[in-house]
């Protein structure tokens, strides 16, 4: 065998058993510079695991603001369609708080719970016409290359007097612009999360909604995402289906 070239030690590892005197010993020898490399990726590894514990946080932030935008508008014990699910968190807190039977869907698998999910092409909802009372879109439709067939699928799912409840970062006048642009670069140059869609002022938003078959029965300003001042701010569209009676919520 030829010798390690190194100027530095090899480092030793000892493992096995030395209760007894004739106990076997194993040595491992690592090479000087394979146990260099290991020591430096540790700090890397210490910051790859802090990121993925602020990313955890962040979602169950992220679930709990979802929550409670939309709580009022979903009865209990409904059926809902949660398009664009991601990590499934907010389904599972509408299973447990509002006792609400929830299927997921989203175009890649990041199911973080015990929910029913299935994955989905992006553009044709897997379910039958007319069969779920609440179909969310939240934060979907501007990841979307075509947001009017998704919001025909929308239509067609949704049973008559349900909801569609759409949220979207605003775009409405200059400082709205550049807080969600500088919001998804950002997203964008860390994640590498696209949005495919298009970012849409409000009126844009209600005439798309029109066009699909739904009637705006309220817009509703849900303030900066997760309260943080240099992060979008966020509108909720609440779309109904046919006349049917619609709580509304206070908007003070």
């Amino acid at each position: 065998m030829n010798p390690v070239q190194s100027n530095l030690p090899p480092t030793i590892i000892e493992t096995g058993d030395r209760q007894s005197s004739d106990s076997a010993t194993t040595i491992q020898i690592i090479p000087a510079k394979k146990a260099a490399r290991r020591r430096r990726m540790r700090p890397i590894q210490s910051l790859n695991d802090k990121i993925q514990k602020a990313s955890e946080r962040i979602e169950k932030e992220r679930a709990e603001f979802n929550f409670r935008s939309i709580q009022a508008f979903v009865p209990v014990g409904s059926r809902v369609l949660d398009v664009g699910a991601w990590s499934c968190y907010l389904g599972q807190m509408l299973r447990d708080r509002l006792q609400c039977e929830v299927l997921s869907l989203d175009v890649v698998d990041a199911n973080k719970t015990d929910m029913p999910f299935q994955v989905f092409d992006g553009k044709v909802l897997p379910v039958e016409s007319g069969s779920f009372d609440v179909v969310l879109l939240l934060y979907v439709l501007h990841h979307a290359a075509e947001d009017h067939p998704l919001l025909e699928e929308a239509h067609r799912v949704l049973r008559d007097g349900g909801l569609v409840l759409v949220a979207e970062d605003s775009i409405d006048g200059l400082w709205n612009k550049i807080l969600t642009i500088g919001f998804h670069l950002y997203l964008w140059l860390v994640t590498r999360m696209t949005c495919d869609g298009k970012f849409r002022t409000t009126p844009e938003w209600r005439q798309r909604f029109q066009a699909a078959g739904f009637t705006l029965h309220q817009t509703l300003p849900l303030g900066h995402h997760l309260r943080r001042v240099l992060w979008p701010n966020n509108v909720l569209f609440v779309l109904e289906k046919s006349s049917a009676t619609i709580p509304r919520r206070s908007t003070s």
